[in-house]
């Protein structure tokens, strides 16, 4: 018996069985296998010398990917010539539409990818008129707009529903709240957190036995059905928000246009005299959930023109530095970040940060220096047969040290950062009586420099190159750094305005 004769069994037998307590048992039972038939027949097994055949499916652009399902001559691909601009073949026959034409089209700054699919008919999930390879490419889109004739009964839209769902595609649903996790062992362990109308142990036993699983943790964290626990099982299920567009309104009255606006995630247009494309377009940006950020150089006006588009559920912003460069996120230092997703604006925010439509962002990327191998401090003696020499000049005490005048600054270079919020400078240079470093730092600052374990490993990082990992590498900075030069701000500012530094 052929997998399609199959399928026909189980359905025939579901159809004549009641739905009851007494039988909820049994129809799970035919749900899980006819679950699996369908599966087979979504995935065949391999045989055969034929070559593949023509696809249909065409290379993913843009940020979002539309197709547009629908039976034949419907006003499909008269839709896509006047949206997009792109040449669909239009005839007043059936079937014109034999392959995958794509179009573009860019709203709000988003470039949005149009596919016109060929008309399906009914038995397309069983493979009926090359439907399998239509509602295969349909998986792969982020909305779908089911079009369909004002003139035709919304028949229908049941029998379209009927075939995508049956190809694992749910429209308009969200993924059941179930938990489930295979194990070696301990059997079936069945948790409902809430009151099930549907489903029990013996339910769940015997839909988990077709797929031969007898060990497993089963969480219900809603009221759920059969149908909800075999998409968990089967794990294959896409869930893809759906418009549903009736063309051709101009062939029908008012009183009735009133009435198909009542009907939910539906759109009314005509595509032959381009009605109501406005708001097609406007529930097709609402169902996508796009967020556009916006980039802002350093010290220019931000980039209003050319958004970075993310789709919903990854908007932070390690989402959007791998949305422009996947080694951007290996130099990330912190983000600057102006929009409704912070409390002051502009606000400091780390890669974990959630962004929000039309947020403004301006990256920071760390300094070559941070990114230097880490060098241990290697401090090795002099050991020399000479007779000891006088102490160089500068070892003396920076309280006892006059301070220099501003020619004696001559040679020195300065570095500066920023520590907690504060501008830190440090000035440099080798003494000229010996191999030592001679550091300026302001007299505010000389306290930390003794005491503060941060600002001690920045100043080793700007002066010396290396980061301290030791307390007995801290005394050999310090002792590398004996005496600062310590002078007033005031001093400092005017030695600089002199252009006495390097």
């Amino acid at each position: 018996m052929s997998v399609l004769a199959k399928i026909a069994e189980i359905e025939a037998e579901m159809a004549r069985t009641q739905k009851n307590k007494a039988t909820a048992h049994h129809l799970g039972l035919l749900k899980a296998r006819l679950a699996k038939l369908r599966r087979e027949l979504i995935t065949p097994k391999g045989g055969g010398g034929g070559g593949p055949g023509e696809g249909f499916d065409v290379a993913k652009t843009g940020d979002a990917r539309i197709g547009f399902v629908g039976f034949p001559s419907v006003g499909k691909s008269t839709l896509l010539s006047n949206l997009a601009g792109v040449y669909s073949e239009v005839a007043a026959y059936e079937f014109t539409t034999l392959t995958t034409v794509p179009g573009v089209i860019r709203y709000k700054g988003a470039k949005i990818q149009l596919l016109d699919l060929p008309g399906i008919i009914e038995g397309a999930k069983d493979g009926k008129g090359r439907g399998r390879q239509v509602i295969a490419v349909a998986r792969t889109c982020n909305l779908i707009l089911i079009v369909l004739d004002v003139l035709k009964p919304l028949g229908h839209k049941k029998l379209i529903e009927h075939e995508l769902e049956g190809f694992g595609i749910r429209l308009n649903k969200k993924p059941p709240n179930i938990g489930f996790k295979k194990k070696d062992k301990g059997g079936i362990n069945f948790t409902a957190t809430c009151a099930q109308s549907e489903l029990d142990l013996e339910t769940v036993k015997s839909i988990l036995a077709e797929y031969k699983i007898h060990n497993a943790d089963v969480t219900l964290r809603s009221d759920c059905t059969a149908d909800d626990l075999i998409d968990v099982v089967e794990g294959n299920r896409v869930y893809i928000p759906c418009i549903y567009v009736l063309n051709k309104i101009d062939q029908i009255s008012i009183e009735e246009l009133d009435i198909i606006y009542k009907i939910p995630h539906c759109v009314p247009i005509s595509a032959h005299h381009r009605w109501n494309f406005d708001d097609l377009l406007e529930k097709i940006w609402d169902y996508l959930q796009l967020v556009r950020i916006y980039t802002k150089p350093k010290g220019q006006l931000p980039d209003y023109t050319a958004p970075v588009v993310l789709p919903n559920g990854r908007t932070s912003v390690e989402d959007f530095c791998l949305k422009i460069h996947k080694n951007l996120i290996k130099e990330f230092k912190y983000a600057l970040v102006w929009g409704s997703s912070v409390k002051h604006n502009p606000q400091k925010v780390g890669k974990d940060h959630v962004l929000e439509d039309e947020d403004v962002i301006q990256l920071v990327k760390k300094h070559p220096e941070w990114q230097a191998r880490r060098l241990p401090v290697q401090v090795t003696p002099k050991i020399s047969a000479e007779p000891e020499q006088p102490s160089c000049p500068h070892n003396v005490h920076s309280s006892q040290m006059p301070l220099p005048e501003g020619e004696n600054y001559k040679g020195h270079s300065s570095r500066q950062t920023w520590v907690e919020g504060k501008e830190l400078q440090v000035w440099v240079r080798n003494c000229s009586h010996c191999s030592a470093k001679m550091v300026a730092v302001r007299k505010e600052d000389e306290r930390l420099l003794k005491t503060d374990d941060a600002f001690l490993q920045i100043v080793a990082k700007m002066v010396f190159n290396f980061t301290v990992s030791s307390r007995g590498q801290q005394k050999e900075v310090i002792a590398l750094c004996q005496p600062a030069i310590l002078a007033p701000e005031s001093t400092f500012q005017s030695m600089v305005n002199k252009n006495l530094f390097v």
